[in-house]
């Protein structure tokens, strides 16, 4: 992950996809199981870029600009995750769908739902990339989310009092992390501060899960909700330097929250590429 400039977001907002995808899941579902297509749609193979790329995805049900989507330098995968609502990590298949890059540029009809946009996309992918994909559960590579034998290091969530002071946003303590002032994740300049007021560990899993862009089990057995902090640092460009580095997540979790993340194989649900082209049928 590069060194990002300064920004601001909640929770909510900085977990877009995994929320999303945590809601939209539906078991057995193909692509092109319905009639909802877009209004119209645009799809070539994205041209070189020599020197790297850049990916973005924008407009749809949800966002500013809802009757209009633009994709660019969207991978296969990219572009499965988004039409069936799970994070890229999650769809299987061949390493191609990596690497092949394309533009989709599409009318959303008005009032479209994320269900009728999800679908759309798939109706999309099948009929253009001859795309047949399917859900199934596997023995994938995980993080689980453990305690420490000494306990967690926070809370139960308890009412805080008129008196505690207000931390106020878009500034950055000693230490150079950026401050929150409420429930909220902030970046600045590489390191990053989460504070979490009466939230579930589900949130915190989310978080870690689009860190480290893998899933994250959550066994440590904790169902209430709590209130805690954690302050970690991105990971930066080989080369970079950092005169005072900030911890990295995996010691942040264990030195703050009293938590670890440990590698294994465990059963996920996954989304499986059965069939592809690479290059998309005419417009």
């Amino acid at each position: 992950m590069v060194q990002m400039e300064k920004t601001r977001c909640r929770i909510s907002q900085f977990l877009g996809m995994a929320v999303l995808a945590a809601g939209c899941v539906t078991h057995g579902q193909q692509s092109g199981t319905g009639s909802a297509e877009f209004d119209a749609a645009s799809v070539k193979v994205s041209a070189p870029t020599p020197g790297g790329f850049s990916a973005w995805f924008r407009g749809g049900p949800g966002t500013p600009t809802p009757t209009k989507l633009d994709f660019h330098n969207a991978s296969m995968t990219m572009l499965v995750a988004r039409a069936y609502g799970v994070p890229s990590y999650l769809v299987m298949g061949p390493d191609w769908l990596k690497f092949e890059k394309y533009e989709i540029a599409a009318r959303v009809a008005a009032g479209a739902t994320p269900d009728e946009f999800r679908e759309m996309l798939r109706n999309l992918l099948m009929e253009r990339f001859r795309l047949q994909a399917h859900r199934e559960t596997r023995e994938i590579e995980v993080y689980a989310l453990t305690v420490l034998k000494a306990g967690v290091k926070f809370k139960a969530h308890s009412e805080k009092t008129a008196d505690e002071p207000k931390r106020k946003d878009g500034t950055t303590d000693e230490e150079g992390y950026p401050e929150v002032n409420g429930r909220g994740l902030a970046i600045a300049n590489g390191r990053v501060r989460l504070r979490a007021e009466n939230a579930a560990l589900d949130e915190l899993v989310s978080v870690l899960s689009s860190d480290l862009n893998a899933a994250v089990h959550d066994h440590t057995g904790l169902a209430g909700r709590y209130d805690y902090e954690l302050k970690w640092g991105l990971r930066l460009d080989a080369g970079s330097r950092e005169p005072d580095p900030a911890p990295d997540l995996f010691a942040a979790l264990e030195s703050q929250l009293g938590l670890r993340l440990e590698k294994r194989k465990e059963p996920n649900e996954v989304v499986v590429v059965d069939h592809a082209e690479k290059a998309p049928a005419g417009n």
